[in-house]
């Protein structure tokens, strides 16, 4: 990004954005064909870039110039400089209905790009409630339907929406968001990592990794999370309460084969029910309760290798990253006034 110098652009051949405009402004953005009329102080403030970009010396050539004011351009799409501006120049704007999820996720990279840190630990909280770091709170994000409010997290959740999220945390670098959102993808299945790969809408680096966790992600649910339905014993448990007829052991073959076939269903953390019509349900009580045991004793040491099977630093690493990403103070760490 950098201030061209030369001449005042004629009005007529760029497009004033209607919303982001304001008559008293003293700075002009460019992004494309779009400019936005803003003023210098308010984002000098909230966004450290900015402010840097702004104590330059200026040049001793006359700067290119619109509406009177000094033109700034930035290599950014329109729409989303739109919702970054909107974000600083708006203190409600996160708070109502009109921010979508793949808003959210533009924030977290143009927020971070302007080292707008403030706004960055908003829209990063807001993310984070439907891409936790704890598996209890995945469990609620799951058990929700993932429908949360946006007061509480983000709309529109989706494997198009989980693509964003994680393109947005690698360029961002907010790796803490990463393990939930890829292991929602992973879910989805490979057709869709590979499609959403070659269509653009997942970066390379998240489509490899994904594919590359396949092995890793088959040995936690095969040795920890599903280890019962793998055992080469005869019989999930010495109790089993079908040994003439066989029917747990004809249910445990037919639950592998189904795992073996598509094997982004062995999510070693997915929630399994233990009700009736559930998983499960096909095992006599004292299988069931053996499955139950192993899944409820080992789903916490599954969680914990999440990382790792993506390729990424473990939980309280990518948790202090995040925090040192916010302990330095001056323009841009306050509070959005």
């Amino acid at each position: 990004m950098a201030a061209d110098t030369d001449r005042e652009i004629p009005v007529h051949t760029l497009s004033r954005h209607p919303d982001l405009w304001f008559e008293d402004g003293n700075i002009v953005l460019q992004a494309e064909d779009t400019v936005f009329k803003v003023f210098k102080s308010v984002l000098s403030k909230h966004a450290l870039l900015f402010a840097d970009i702004f104590s330059l010396p200026q040049p001793s050539k006359e700067q290119e110039q619109y509406d009177g004011c000094v033109l700034v351009k930035v290599h950014d799409e329109p729409k989303h400089m739109a919702t970054f501006l909107q974000a600083i120049f708006d203190p409600t704007f996160l708070l109502g209905d009109s921010c979508s999820g793949h808003e959210y996720a533009e924030l977290l990279r143009l927020s971070t790009k302007y080292q707008a840190h403030s706004l960055r630990r908003q829209v990063f909280t807001f993310l984070q409630h439907d891409y936790p770091d704890t598996l209890s709170k995945y469990d609620h994000v799951v058990g929700d339907g993932c429908q949360c409010s946006v007061s509480r997290g983000v709309k529109g959740r989706g494997w198009a929406l989980d693509a964003a999220v994680a393109n947005a945390a690698r360029d961002a670098d907010a790796p803490l968001l990463l393990p939930a959102a890829l292991l929602s993808l992973y879910s989805a299945g490979m057709d869709i990592i590979v499609d959403a790969g070659s269509s653009g809408l997942l970066q390379p680096l998240n489509r490899d990794v994904l594919l590359k966790a396949i092995p890793g992600m088959w040995s936690l649910g095969k040795e920890l999370t599903f280890e019962p339905l793998f055992s080469e014993q005869m019989h999930i448990t010495t109790k089993c309460n079908s040994t003439s007829t066989g029917a747990c052991f004809r249910n445990r073959h037919k639950l592998r084969a189904e795992l073996e076939v598509a094997p982004s269903l062995m999510n070693p953390v997915t929630p399994v029910s233990f009700q009736p019509g559930g998983t499960v349900a096909g095992f006599c009580s004292s299988c069931q309760k053996a499955v139950q045991e192993r899944y409820e004793k080992v789903r916490q040491e599954a969680w914990d290798k999440i990382p790792e099977a993506f390729r990424l630093p473990e939980w309280d690493e990518m948790r202090k990253r995040e925090e040192e990403l916010y302990s330095t103070t001056g323009p841009g760490s306050g509070a959005i006034a």
